[in-house]
């Protein structure tokens, strides 16, 4: 019988100590951080795009002359392979059925909070075709926006596993730099862009990612 109580006691012990606010923190800080360093590692083995603007020579009418020119640059430890820029003009005349529906009837306060794209139509162009990016490679790149409100870049690439990835490019201003460059994140086959011809254009529905490019 002793024994019985004995482990009863030891056994409504260590339930307290699980339950222990201190310890469950600790248990979920643990979790959240190992997930972190997981997502890491897995971002570390990407390849991974960035994209600025340097100053380079120009001898070709005046010595010393030095202009400015955007590159990307995979600084990741993979190679990216069928690297292509798109450009992306929002269509601002065909709003989605939620905004005719819902949204356009909802108090102010509402839409503050919720403050989505609302037009999910864009028309995607080939602007460039880099082909393959090796691993500290750079390649120019001339990315001029005509118009920074309703336009982006998107910035597609594959890795050696076939994988699929997208970044953004905000433009700023006609200049050509960059407001915000969004980290890549990979997607899914459907989302994949599949035009390869430069200057053809064709009308696609915004996947979430895409179309929040517009609202950060």
């Amino acid at each position: 019988m002793n024994n019985i109580i004995y482990w009863v006691k030891n056994l409504v012990t260590i339930i307290s100590d699980i339950l222990n606010p201190a310890t469950v923190v600790s248990v979920i800080a643990i979790f959240v951080g190992s997930r972190n360093v997981t997502k890491q590692i897995r971002i570390s083995r990407q390849p991974l795009l960035v994209f600025k603007i340097q100053d380079v020579e120009n001898n070709v009418n005046k010595e010393d002359n030095i202009s400015k020119t955007q590159i990307v640059e995979n600084v990741g430890l993979n190679v990216a392979v069928n690297v292509n820029i798109y450009r992306s003009f929002l269509d601002n005349t065909r709003e989605s059925f939620w905004y005719k529906k819902i949204y356009s009837l909802s108090p102010v306060f509402l839409k503050n909070r919720v403050r989505k794209n609302l037009y999910p139509f864009a028309k995607i162009t080939l602007e460039e075709s880099l082909g393959t990016i090796k691993v500290d490679g750079k390649k120019d790149i001339n990315l001029l926006p005509l118009s920074h409100s309703y336009e982006i870049f998107i910035v597609q690439y594959q890795d050696m596993l076939g994988n699929y990835y997208q970044t953004l490019l905000r433009p700023q201003n006609g200049r050509g730099d960059f407001e915000k460059v969004v980290p890549p994140r990979k997607i899914r086959s459907k989302n994949v862009i599949k035009n390869t011809f430069i200057g053809h254009g064709e009308e696609i529905i915004l996947p979430r990612f895409l179309k929040d490019g517009y609202n950060k």
